[in-house]
């Protein structure tokens, strides 16, 4: 992949964006909550990138999945006024749809049409599949630790946003703000077991599901770049002061510490 063909690609996925602002203050919203995500991802792909010490074509080609990934997400809130898959459909599956019927990997390789199309498919599996090509089983686990980062950013932002003005705030909020959370989720992600979407139904289960991806994280610079920013430390600060919550704040703190020690040294 060149410079040429990512600024086509770039160029596309603005214009196709753009066409689904309407007026609306809640639908735009919406729409801006998944472009600025887009943008973002990009860029958390190239940290990964560079700290992996990919070579140019490489980090473009990651760049290409970053920019694609969520390309689903706009036709599926304009068809159903939700981000939500389980009360809607697929949103990986619809963007390969919608990266077929406009042509946009037309003039790349085929290997790296296979390579960017895959890693939009599972993105947001709960698990990658068996068997994956060493190739393009990395652009998967670069996808999705990018977007992993990304998400932390969103979630916590635009709580502390409904917070501080719940009158004002025009995203959807799609579980309670309720002081209560399932006791064997918070157990699931201790024992390092995967977490359903459908499982979850309040904030803290969200905060649970979310803690939970300590365990599916790829790369430890991913791990670093989320302590960093005290995502991790938000997250567990926003949970319930109680003795089970206690115990899975200690755990987690120590995961990290243990796994970033292993893997880079890093205190």
């Amino acid at each position: 992949m060149n410079a040429a063909q990512w600024q086509a690609l770039r160029a596309w996925f603005d214009a196709y964006v753009q066409g689904f602002y309407t007026g609306p203050a809640r639908h735009d919203a919406h729409i801006r909550l998944k472009q600025l995500h887009t943008q973002k991802v990009c860029e958390e792909i190239e940290y990964l990138c560079t700290a992996l010490g990919l070579d140019e074509s490489d980090h473009l080609l990651a760049e290409a999945v970053a920019l694609l990934h969520d390309v689903g997400r706009f036709e599926q809130y304009r068809r159903h006024q939700t981000f939500m898959d389980a009360r809607s459909e697929n949103h990986c599956l619809l963007g390969l749809e919608i990266i077929a019927a406009h042509g946009v990997l037309d003039d790349f390789e085929a290997s790296e049409r296979d390579v960017i199309l895959t890693a939009v498919r599972h993105h947001g599996a709960r698990v990658l599949p068996d068997g994956l090509p060493e190739r393009t089983a990395l652009f998967c686990r670069l996808i999705r630790d990018a977007d992993k980062i990304d998400i932390f950013r969103v979630v916590l932002d635009n709580y502390r946003r409904w917070k501080e003005s719940p009158e004002g705030f025009v995203l959807a909020v799609p579980f309670p703000d309720e002081d209560t959370y399932n006791p064997a989720l918070l157990e699931a992600v201790i024992e390092g077991r995967t977490i359903d979407y459908r499982e979850l139904r309040t904030i803290h289960d969200v905060r649970l599901l979310q803690l939970g991806w300590i365990h599916d994280i790829n790369f430890p610079a991913t791990l670093a770049r989320i302590r960093q920013r005290g995502h991790l430390a938000e997250f567990l600060a926003g949970l319930p002061a109680d003795e089970a919550c206690d115990r899975l704040r200690r755990y987690v703190t120590q995961y990290v510490k243990d796994r970033l020690l292993l893997e880079t040294g890093d205190h």
